[in-house]
């Protein structure tokens, strides 16, 4: 069996007629295949993917006078094995990967110089498996285990800056 499913918002289309074009955009799009190899053996892959964006200017919005721009995109894959090994027990192992990407980029409306920025990646392995045995009805025994890699990256920038009461905030590079 299998399922697909896609989505996608439409307000950057009628942008016109609200009168902003700070508007968002966002889209995903999801999978599903199971396969039955035998009556004891299942297997599946599921995939999720999810983008956002959006895109603010000056004239956007009356408080403040920079572009931003931010833009998420976000996955999953992940695949796993059932196996009915007997009428007492059972075994599930999964392996799933996710990432996730961020940026939000400021840049000063008059002069374009940039005042701020961040860049950051998330990404993380898990690998997971459980059996759960029932010797009589009533009572069951489960034991699992879980292994886990996560990795994550980023950079940061602020631009200096001098807050309301003069006090001088330098730049901050991470």
């Amino acid at each position: 069996s299998w399922l697909i499913s896609a989505r996608r918002s439409y307000l950057d289309l009628i942008v016109g007629a609200i009168g902003t074009g700070a508007v968002p955009e966002y889209s995903d799009i999801q999978g599903k295949v199971v396969y039955d190899i035998s009556p004891a053996h299942k297997v599946s892959l599921l995939g999720i993917s999810g983008f956002d964006h959006i895109d603010i200017k000056p004239e956007d919005d009356g408080d403040e006078d920079d572009f931003v721009i931010q833009d998420i995109d976000q996955h999953v894959l992940g695949g796993s094995w059932r196996w009915l090994w007997s009428r007492k027990g059972y075994a599930n192992t999964s392996i799933a990967v996710t990432y996730a990407d961020f940026s939000t980029v400021a840049d000063d409306g008059d002069t374009r110089r940039r005042l701020f920025e961040n860049t950051s990646q998330e990404r993380e392995v898990t690998l997971r498996s459980s059996l759960q045995y029932t010797p009589v009805q009533g009572n069951s025994i489960s034991a699992g285990v879980i292994a886990r890699r996560i990795f994550s990256d980023f950079t940061i920038f602020a631009d200096a800056d001098t807050n309301r009461i003069g006090e001088h905030i330098p730049a901050l590079r991470i």
